[in-house]
């Protein structure tokens, strides 16, 4: 099914409803009956451009989903790659918004300072003059297993409190030899901030 939507569209969202599973789903054997609440996939909507920042901080209300699987031809990710700039997570929210032309929403959402916008923008604008919003989206059921509460992720606090640290993604980090992201600047406050956000997640519980 996604190998023929793929020869429709360069890109496909890989669900049409993503269903977040409670933190017992390990005893259940039905999925569905362990389901906390539910969310349609952004490119299964009319409209998806215009929707695209609706509900950004409430995901519980079922708001679109602009993330969690895609599905793209090979020659799009050869030519222009993903984003990987999002040291503190929502890259799915910036390559959604790059595919369907607004790249204003994340700019905003991810109170992006100068440098993060250009380096951003750098990569977007080239994305969007390629998908030109031609997204299709897979018929299905996604269920997603959870990794801790969602407050904890702190969707809205965590860019905010990264904007006190003038990240600057063509100065502060470098690739590595395995193509992996390091520091590549001596800003310890700016580590120590990544360090305790992803710890205070408690992913486990």
């Amino acid at each position: 099914d996604a190998r023929r939507l793929l020869e429709r569209y360069p890109m496909a969202q890989a669900f049409s409803t993503v269903h977040h599973l409670s933190q017992d789903r390990s005893s259940r054997p039905d999925a569905r009956g362990s389901i906390e609440f539910s969310q349609p996939g952004i490119a299964s909507l009319e409209d998806p451009a215009g929707r695209i920042d609706e509900g950004i901080w409430d995901r519980r209300g079922g708001a679109p989903s602009r993330g969690f699987a895609w599905l793209y031809r090979r020659e799009l990710i050869a030519k222009l790659g993903l984003f990987d700039g999002c040291i503190i997570g929502g890259g799915d929210a910036a390559l959604a918004c790059a595919a369907y032309g607004r790249q204003d929403v994340v700019v905003r959402m991810h109170h992006m300072n100068p440098w993060q916008e250009r380096y951003y923008r750098s990569w977007a604008q080239p994305f969007w003059e390629s998908m030109r919003g031609r997204v299709g989206a897979l018929d299905g059921d996604l269920f997603h297993l959870w990794h801790g509460r969602i407050e904890d992720r702190r969707p809205r606090q965590r860019h905010a409190g990264l904007r006190g640290f003038d990240f600057d993604p063509f100065r502060d980090i470098a690739l590595d030899e395995s193509r992996c992201w390091r520091w590549n600047s001596d800003k310890p406050g700016l580590h120590a901030y990544l360090r305790e956000y992803f710890s205070a997640r408690r992913e486990d519980g």
